[in-house]
Formats: C-alpha cells, sequence, structure tokens
C-alpha cells in the first residue's frame, strides 16, 4: 500500500532558518524519509506547504493531502508532529479528524504512530490537535504584543517600506527603524505640492493627473512599487508615515463562514492606530493637512477665464491657515477696499484688506534680504523639492539603464565568439535588446524636453539678488500679473491666519507664514 509524506514550515521554523539552522523541509524530509524506509513503506507523493495558514482553506497542499486521504489513496501519511497538520479552530480540526478516521489512514511521526482503527490512539490524536490550537493561541498573541511594544518603540514592523523610505536596522540591533531614500522623498514632496498647490499655472490638479505626469516623466516606481496609478497617489496622499508616524490596524481581517469553510477577507477602516515613529517626517503637518482637507471637500480652485486679465497680484499663493483652500479677492467698491476672504463655508477664517496683506508681503520680504545683509543666514528653514530634481533623477536613472544596455549587447558578441550562443539565438536577444534601447533613448530625450521647460528652483546663493530684483521693481508695476508672475519667483506659498474680528476699540492684525521658493 502506498504512503504520503507532509511537510510544513512554522513560524519557529523560519526564525530558525534565519538564524543559519538550514532548510526546515529538507531536514524533515530526510528525517521521514529515513523512518519510512526503516519501516520498509514506499512514499509515492510529497506535500510541501510553504505557506503559514491558520485555516485549511488557506493551505492549498493540506487540502490536495485530505482529498487524497478521503479517497482511501493511502495506508498512511508521514508527518514531524500531528500540529504540523492542523492548527485551525474547531472545525478545520474535526475536519481533519473526520477524514483519517473515515478512511482508515494512519498518522506516521517520529515519535508515535496513530492509528485511527484503536480509540486510545484517536484520543491522543484529538487531544494533540487541541493542544496544538491552544499552542497557537498562546503564539500569536506574544506576537500580536511583540508587534505592539517595537510600534509604541517607534520601529517599523512591516516587511515592505513605505515609497519614499528604506528599512535599516534600528541602533539597538533589534527591528528595523525607517530611513528617507531622499530621490523618492522628492517625489513625494512634489506629490503633495502639485495636489495642494496646483500646477506650474495654480491649476488645481488630482490623482489621475498627478500619476499621469510621474509616468510622462519616467519616475521609477520604487523597488516595491508597481506602476504610477491614481490609486497609488491617493494612498502616498492620505499616509501618516509621511509625518513620522507609524499606522497599524488600517487593514482589518474579516472571518467570513461559508460552504468551504471559514474565509478571511480584508477590510479597511478608519479605526487605526497611530504610533510616533523613529523616521523623519517628509511631509510638514500643514502640507498634509491641506491635502486632507483638498480631498475630503474635493475642492478645487476655478482656473482663470482667458478672455480675463489677473487682477489680484498675490493669486494662488495665499492659503487659509484654518481649511487650507486659496484665498479669494473680493473687488474693491466705493466704500471699502479690496480684501482678501476664505469661501470654504464655516470657516473661522476673517478677512482682511488686500492691500494690507500684500504690503505685509513686501515688507517680510525686505527682512529677510536685511537679515541676510547683517548675519549672512536667511531667517528661515531650507525648503527642498522641485520638479527639476525629480526630472534629473529620472535621467540619471535612465541614463544608467543605457549605459547597462551597452554592456548588454557587448556581452552578447562575447557570447556569440565563444560558442555559447548560436546565431539564432544571438539575433534574437540582439533584436530584443534593440528595441529596449530604442525605448530608452525616447524616454532620455522625453525627460531632457521636460527637464530644460522645468521651472528652477532658486539656489540659496542667488536667493538675495532674486530678493533685491523684487523689491526694486515691485512698487513701480501696476499690472497683477507681473506682480504675481515676480512673487511666485520666490516665494512657494503663503499660509494666513486670523480668526478675531476687529471691532470699534480693537484692530486684530492677520498673522502671515511665507514659504520660499529654493533648494
Amino acid at each position: 500500500m502506498a504512503y504520503a509524506m507532509y511537510l510544513r514550515k512554522s513560524r519557529a521554523d523560519m526564525e530558525a532558518e534565519a538564524h543559519g539552522e538550514g532548510e526546515t523541509l529538507s531536514r524533515h524530509e530526510a528525517i521521514l524519509t529515513a523512518l519510512a524506509a526503516r519501516q520498509g513503506n514506499d512514499v509515492i507523493r510529497i506535500y510541501r506547504e510553504i505557506v503559514s495558514g491558520e485555516t485549511i482553506a488557506a493551505r492549498p497542499q493540506v487540502q490536495s493531502l485530505l482529498c487524497a486521504v478521503s479517497s482511501g489513496a493511502y495506508e498512511g501519511v508521514y508527518a514531524m508532529e500531528i500540529e504540523r497538520l492542523a492548527r485551525g479552530d474547531t472545525m478545520d480540526q474535526g475536519r481533519i479528524a473526520q477524514v483519517f478516521l473515515y478512511s482508515a489512514t494512519k498518522i506516521i511521526t517520529p515519535l508515535k504512530t496513530y492509528d485511527p482503527q484503536n480509540e486510545l490512539d484517536m484520543e491522543f490524536f484529538e487531544f494533540g490537535l487541541f493542544m496544538s490550537r491552544r499552542e497557537f493561541k498562546v503564539i500569536n498573541r506574544r506576537l500580536q504584543q511583540g508587534r505592539m511594544q517595537a510600534l509604541r518603540e517607534g520601529k517599523y514592523i512591516c516587511s515592505r517600506p513605505a515609497y519614499g523610505y528604506r528599512r535599516e536596522r534600528a541602533g539597538d540591533g533589534r527591528g528595523y527603524v525607517l530611513a528617507v531614500q531622499v530621490q523618492e522623498a522628492r517625489v513625494v514632496r512634489q506629490i503633495f505640492d502639485w495636489y495642494v498647490n496646483g500646477d506650474e499655472t495654480g491649476r488645481q490638479i488630482g490623482v489621475s493627473v498627478i500619476a499621469a505626469r510621474l509616468a510622462d516623466m519616467h519616475v521609477p516606481p520604487g523597488a516595491q512599487g508597481g506602476a504610477w496609478k491614481p490609486c497609488r497617489v491617493y494612498r502616498i496622499l492620505t499616509n501618516e508615515v509621511y509625518l513620522g508616524k507609524l499606522r497599524w490596524g488600517q487593514l482589518k481581517t474579516r472571518r467570513v463562514l461559508s460552504s468551504a469553510g471559514v474565509e478571511k477577507t480584508r477590510v479597511l477602516t478608519r479605526d487605526y492606530q497611530l504610533f510616533d515613529g523613529q523616521h523623519p517626517a517628509i511631509v510638514d503637518s500643514f502640507t498634509f493637512q491641506q491635502a486632507q482637507a483638498i480631498l475630503h471637500t474635493r475642492g478645487a480652485s476655478v482656473p482663470l477665464s482667458p478672455q480675463r486679465s489677473l487682477s489680484n497680484p498675490l493669486a494662488r499663493l495665499v492659503r487659509c491657515s484654518c481649511c487650507g483652500h486659496t484665498l479669494r479677492r473680493k473687488p474693491a467698491t466705493p466704500r471699502q477696499g479690496a480684501i482678501l476672504f476664505c469661501a470654504t463655508r464655516g470657516c473661522p477664517c476673517v478677512s482682511a484688506y488686500a492691500e494690507a496683506v500684500e504690503q505685509a508681503v513686501v515688507y517680510v520680504l525686505s527682512q529677510w534680504l536685511h537679515a541676510y545683509e547683517l548675519t549672512g543666514q536667511y531667517p528661515f528653514e531650507r525648503s527642498a523639492g522641485g520638479q527639476a530634481h525629480i526630472l534629473s533623477d529620472s535621467l540619471a536613472s535612465l541614463r544608467e539603464e543605457a549605459a547597462q544596455l551597452e554592456k548588454q549587447q557587448k556581452r552578447l558578441y562575447e557570447l556569440l565568439e565563444t560558442g555559447v550562443y548560436s546565431a539564432e539565438v544571438f539575433s534574437q536577444r540582439m533584436r530584443e535588446l534593440a528595441a529596449r534601447s530604442e525605448e530608452n533613448a525616447e524616454a532620455i530625450q522625453s525627460v531632457s524636453v521636460q527637464l530644460s521647460s522645468a521651472p528652477q528652483a532658486v539656489h540659496p546663493e542667488n536667493v538675495a539678488p532674486r530678493l533685491r530684483r523684487v523689491l526694486d521693481i515691485y512698487p513701480l508695476l501696476v499690472d497683477a500679473q507681473q506682480k504675481n508672475d515676480l512673487l511666485r519667483g520666490v516665494i512657494s506659498h503663503i499660509v494666513y491666519e486670523k480668526t478675531e474680528r476687529n471691532n470699534q476699540w480693537t484692530d486684530h492684525p492677520f498673522r502671515l507664514t511665507l514659504y520660499p521658493l529654493f533648494e
């Protein structure tokens, strides 16, 4: 009569392999093969389970084994221990026990042979399954406690890092933390900038346009990522990891009872936990909250009609500190000057005279220049990012790929000359490399054209001359469009804050925070 063998890894086996103790399935197979040889039994099939599933539905090899056992195909099944067969719930354990009982199939382990026709053996078998389930629950509980403790310590417990980061060993040697991947971090900042501040013309763009732009710019998707799609851009915009946080519990496992048994489904939930991570943030909190507000309201600024001229020198620059939306300008009347206000319904932001805000912006720029002339340093944080950087990184990656393709072509000639490749194989491989080289050359040309027309950020050493030019020319200009272009050459955006109204006794001032446009 024929026999089968069932091999399965446990979590403990995976940890042992990580410490260099050898491949578990091969070691178990050798032990059970030697046992079958001593007993004179012929093992005709080996079922190797390489997944660590809790239920029968999650383990395809054990399903195949049970189908064969129920049909009476084997007299016995070799396993290292009965716990390897089932650690599922009571239903799974009962199903396995019934299949072996009704088919009269033995379970043979190095320690004991379980005969289902023997009542005492069946009691041992059922007790072993029960204890394996209890052991699984204890191990799982300890594992979850360890994960939560690691999260409280700010360590990253997922196997795949978020785009913009890479995993590296923690300082204490236990677990992993995230470190910034510079090129990918620039892409993340640009995604947020596009979504919050709009494109180069100030037009609000969505995740689909951003994904298409990144694909057109040939931005590398990262080691773990796929193609640039709107859903991926959306996940980046809503991931708190870019604030230096760790998110846990967003994906919940829901168990559903069906005719095939207990099935697991993964569902998204807003009821998740946030922990302070050890990794640095890529995006500041204000920008992140602006993106969330736009995602929530799906609001977008109205583009300027081609027939109308710009009347607001601060257009697309000033944003509300409360809701993140761009402030609008109400034209002047005979009794009142033009004002800047937030059009978001229910927003506590209080309006202010547009001329006063404009004068305050110019004053801050003059203070920047004055501080630099006195101390040689600018009174603001360095702000990195920019579309040009992303295009430069893409161009470098494409040129590196071109160099690799050229090396592969030279290697093809060597393989042909040494007789490793036949003429037919050489021709086929050469055609494939030529097609890839042509695609690479087209991509390089496309990115180079985009890079030549991309807006360049102002470098630190050029900030002072640019500020002097703005302060010298701005008072002489009358056209609002020219003023706006001048300001947008040195300012990324402005945050406006005012929540208290003026009255006849007090005049509550507004507060402006200017973000420079330089790297």
